[in-house]
């Protein structure tokens, strides 16, 4: 998996696997709560909160979607730099990472390439047939952000274009629903 990345991203996670970092499942509501730390520190950049509280997270992973909804972690000397949240949907066999954080003050040894590079690693695990790194357009999919698209594409992933779908009504048909 490694030796397909583009070459800085094969470097940042060569130079997270230095650090010793450690990759594993969140299970507790606490270790959620700190991911949507992370998640709104990442957001806050934009002037944006997450559409989720960590209430809700933990409601996903204990009792609303508990078979498709997980949480991993990265962590340095027991400390959460990184995290995502990821939904299993078996019917296509695919890992879709719904939400991905890191910690923005310890970009020196990148936690994030790390997380990116075992969460590829975790679909191919399970035997998936891709890992979706979800959306990367802004504006309700009006805008293309490049620096997106290249970032994953630098994970050697490649794009696919999803349809979407609207419904204009008529007066005729307003007039009618009521």
């Amino acid at each position: 998996i490694l030796a397909s990345f583009r070459q800085d991203k094969r470097q940042n996670v060569r130079k997270a696997m230095k650090h010793d970092l450690t990759f594993r499942g969140l299970e507790t509501q606490k270790e959620i709560e700190t991911f949507h730390g992370l998640l709104a520190q990442n957001l806050e950049k934009y002037g944006v909160q997450p559409v989720h509280t960590a209430a809700e997270l933990w409601e996903f992973k204990s009792s609303r979607l508990p078979e498709i909804a997980e949480f991993y972690g990265v962590f340095a000397d027991e400390q959460m730099v990184a995290g995502g949240m990821t939904f299993y949907f078996a019917q296509a066999n695919v890992l879709h990472t719904q939400y991905l954080a890191a910690d923005l003050s310890i970009r020196s040894y990148s936690p994030a390439a790390y997380l990116y590079y075992r969460m590829l690693c975790l679909a191919a695990g399970m035997g998936c047939n891709a890992l979706s790194w979800g959306i990367s357009t802004e504006e309700r999919g009006k805008v293309l952000n490049f620096g997106l698209v290249e970032s994953k594409e630098g994970y050697a992933s490649c794009h696919a274009v999803n349809l979407g779908f609207t419904k204009t009504f008529s007066k005729k048909e307003t007039n009618d629903a009521t």
